[in-house]
């Protein structure tokens, strides 16, 4: 550090070629003694900017979760929890099964996806009729026969599918 020093200070008339303007100190001075109205002012903005778009997507987000927070089976007890788990997990390994599948031919009937699509849209709306009425059981009855139903309809086509494809 010291070399650095001695480099320095034996080259200053070489490094001191060039004096700033003579009103270079009157215009830092004003600078800095001026406050700058326009930084203070972006960054208001900016901080409110940031409050906005933060309370709006937390309202999003608390909005969203509510309306996508329908009543499971495994909401009532722990019975039907373990009979939900079982309906979706065979639903799964079915569902797994039929992409597993290879099949060259295209297959001529495909309304199987239609009725499992209006069978889950179904089991959106039991899901919702629990929400409003106070965990009635015919409902529950009908969300477990729509997981069976649901069931069948996929053995039921994997095994036409396999009869077709082999």
């Amino acid at each position: 550090m010291e070399n650095l020093e001695n480099l320095i200070r034996k080259n200053a008339h070489q490094l001191d070629i060039y004096e700033p303007n003579k009103d270079h100190f009157d215009r830092f001075k004003k600078k800095i003694s001026k406050p700058d109205n326009s930084k203070n002012i972006k960054m208001v903005i900016l901080l409110a900017a940031s409050f906005l778009i933060l309370f709006s997507l937390s309202f999003l987000f608390t909005t969203n979760s509510r309306s996508d927070a329908l009543p499971q089976l495994s909401d009532m007890s722990a019975e039907y929890q373990e009979v939900e788990f079982f309906y979706q997990v065979e639903l799964s390994d079915k569902l797994s099964e039929l992409k597993t599948i290879s099949c060259k031919q295209t297959l001529p009937d495909t309304t199987f996806y239609n009725e499992l699509l209006a069978l889950n849209q179904e089991y959106t709306n039991l899901q919702r009729d629990l929400a409003t009425t106070d965990n009635d059981e015919r409902i529950v009855n009908a969300m477990i026969s729509n997981y069976q139903i649901r069931i069948n309809l996929l053995e039921t086509v994997i095994i036409s599918t396999k009869k077709y494809c082999f």
